[in-house]
């Protein structure tokens, strides 16, 4: 009796096991694919070199971006459809960045790759970091690049030269990213609606009234306005320093300059580290 019901204990463990693991496999495959997802869903996100030393201190926690797809004129006296219009474009607006996505900076870097063993190949990044006089290695040994955080090596080299060849942010692969920043509002508004408290979020510092100016600061770059310059723009000194700040980049560009006053969406971000990164589950 007890060997017969051994029997049909271990029949059942046997016709059951294929189940579990094909369910184990697939809950495994589904992490993996989860895993992959949020890695697609971080965004890049290039900087000037003040601003992203400013952002990697925590001194600069937003960032306004010109919208390419620019919102209609919303009609004052309601009319229907292009009040739709106006509210459906502002909504796409908002959801080119959403509260818990990463954004992973783009830098300035040298590339090297090499091929040691066949059908294998090294790529390594190199990041100049000017005031250690280092440069900061990130490589893989793979035919195919590792997720994020996951590389095989991060490691300092005393080298005088640069090695590889220099490359623009622009081609930074996302694998030897580095810098991390958590988006926690976006908000959709024109560009000269920016408050006080939002230039502050932008790294502005005012530094008091000096030789009859007002003192403002990005980083290094100092800016100073007399009292008829604010009174006549009807701005205050924060929001002139910012104005400066924005045309600095975007004079060049009609339709993107200060006095155009283009729809921006502003982006409030803070710093994340990798292993953060990796407990809050975003990597």
């Amino acid at each position: 009796m007890v060997e017969g019901q051994e029997h049909i204990k271990h029949s059942i463990i046997e016709l059951m096991l294929p189940y579990v693991l094909s369910y184990q496999q697939n809950w495994i495959n589904f992490q993996i694919k989860m895993a992959n997802e949020k890695i697609k869903l971080m965004k890049p996100i290039l900087f000037t070199p003040t601003n992203s030393t400013l952002s990697e201190t925590g001194i600069k926690t937003m960032t306004r971006r010109y919208l390419k797809k620019q919102l209609p004129i919303k009609n004052e006296f309601d009319n229907v459809i292009e009040n739709i219009a106006y509210k459906k474009a502002k909504q796409d607006a908002l959801d080119l960045y959403h509260v818990g996505d990463v954004l992973y900076e783009k830098e300035n870097h040298y590339y090297r790759k090499q091929t040691d063993v066949p059908g294998f190949h090294r790529e390594e990044i190199f990041y100049l970091d000017h005031e250690e006089s280092k440069q900061i290695a990130v490589n893989y040994i793979n035919p195919q690049p590792p997720p994020i955080g996951h590389t095989n090596g991060i490691h300092t080299t005393i080298e005088p030269k640069p090695l590889g060849k220099k490359r623009s942010k622009l081609f930074m692969p996302k694998w030897a990213a580095r810098k991390f920043y958590e988006v926690i509002s976006v908000k959709v508004e024109r560009l000269q609606d920016i408050s006080v408290e939002d230039c502050k979020k932008e790294g502005i510092r005012y530094k008091g009234f000096n030789s009859f100016r007002h003192e403002c600061y990005l980083g290094a770059e100092k800016f100073q306005y007399r009292d008829v310059d604010l009174y006549k723009y009807g701005f205050n000194a924060y929001v002139m320093a910012y104005w400066s700040v924005w045309d600095g980049i975007n004079i060049k560009f009609p339709g993107k300059r200060w006095e155009d006053n283009p729809w921006v969406i502003a982006i409030e971000y803070k710093k994340r580290s990798i292993d953060e990164l990796k407990k809050l589950g975003m990597l």
